[in-house]
């Protein structure tokens, strides 16, 4: 994950440093540049990899560590620990986007950690509180509805 993050700003410097250093150089800054950016409307790049891939890696470790935190404390500190985990993703990312230093109607609320902290919270809860079936039924409705 991080190698991956590491990776597309590699590849933006890359972009930047060759840019305008004659045609051979451009076409490759321009190549690099294609894929570690995001297209504006339409078109698929590695860098819109990143986000589905942190909320993979979310959706895999959520059971892993759930279950072994409701076997060993019970299910109310699994809460705790799932709101707490919740409100520091979300902080951090507020903090990230200049929730400190921007006026108010300028701070970005919903940015990627927001929304993976999100994401979190509602998977945990439904792991939590689901058997099989019932997370079935609720994967089911959720890309129906998508």
């Amino acid at each position: 994950m991080i190698c991956t993050i590491a990776l597309v700003n590699t590849g933006l410097a890359v972009r930047d440093m060759l840019q305008g250093k004659g045609p051979l150089l451009d076409t490759i800054s321009w190549l690099v540049g294609t894929e570690v950016e995001h297209p504006d409307w339409v078109g698929l790049t590695a860098y819109d990899l990143l986000f589905p891939l942190f909320i993979f890696i979310v959706g895999v470790v959520i059971p892993i560590s759930l279950r072994r935190q409701v076997e060993r404390e019970g299910l109310l500190v699994a809460h705790w620990r799932v709101l707490r985990r919740t409100a520091l993703l979300f902080f951090l990312g507020f903090l990230y986007y200049g929730g400190l230093s921007h006026h108010w109607p300028d701070v970005r609320l919903m940015g990627v950690l927001q929304r993976i902290a999100l994401c979190y919270l509602f998977a945990s809860l439904l792991f939590l509180h689901l058997r099989l079936r019932g997370l079935i039924v609720a994967f089911v409705v959720l890309m129906v509805g998508y």
